[in-house]
């Protein structure tokens, strides 16, 4: 028979839900992990730091196989010009990841911890008491000690409760794409080193990450005062 009752149960399987889960079955809790999508799944989000090191050593995943190593993180800001570069030459590798990739590594490592976890089931309703949480999704009931949100800007907690505190004038979203066997004498570098390439506007900021098989993450962020006439939906 299924088990229905855990000490903990987390919704949302990426990085921040893995690694509670992880942590968690570490100290012998019972875990139950929903993601409601399937890995691997594309995400946006590649560039590490390297304090993150320690995090994964932690959670036993050896997170430099199948990454570009980062060197470090460049910014030019091109209204004044100014150039600044931050070298990463501590004793904490880090990497510029695949999220599709990684995202998955750090759930089949929360699994091998002794987590159980649910794909492609969606929560539909969370009821707290003082002794328990009772979880209702599309396909089952699951009851809990405790229950962790870390479904990210779904922000699942933070609108059932009416919690979510807006920061005023942020309005900020991302157009972004990634590009394959980009061969001009920038990427050759990028890929050289392994740097995040930031470069900064009076409208917002670009990005470019290197990824492994010569390819580029390059995204703009932008104010949404910007493009008034653009559907965010």
């Amino acid at each position: 028979m299924e088990q229905k009752n855990y000490d903990v149960i987390i919704a949302g399987a990426g990085p921040a839900g893995t690694t509670a889960a992880t942590l968690l079955a570490q100290y012998g809790h019972s875990v139950l992990l929903i993601e409601r999508d399937q890995h691997p799944r594309f995400h946006i989000g590649e560039s590490m730091l390297p304090m993150s090191e320690s995090v994964m050593k932690r959670l036993g995943v050896a997170w430099g196989e199948g990454n570009l190593k980062k060197g470090g993180a460049e910014f030019i800001d091109e209204v004044s010009g100014r150039h600044t570069y931050f070298p990463f030459q501590g004793k904490y590798r880090t990497f510029q990841v695949e999220r599709s990739v990684f995202d998955k590594r750090l759930f089949d490592n929360a699994i091998e911890h002794g987590v159980i976890a649910k794909q492609q089931e969606q929560v539909m309703a969370v009821i707290c008491s003082e002794s328990h949480v009772q979880l209702d999704t599309d396909k089952a009931h699951y009851q809990g000690r405790y229950f962790i949100d870390a479904m990210g800007r779904d922000a699942l907690m933070g609108k059932k409760l009416s919690s979510i505190d807006k920061i005023k004038n942020l309005g900020k979203f991302a157009l972004y794409q990634h590009y394959k066997l980009a061969e001009t004498e920038v990427s050759k570098e990028l890929f050289a080193h392994g740097n995040i390439k930031t470069l900064l506007s009076d409208i917002g900021w670009v990005w470019c990450i290197p990824l492994t098989f010569e390819r580029l993450s390059v995204g703009l962020g932008i104010s949404t005062k910007q493009l008034p006439d653009i559907n965010y939906s």
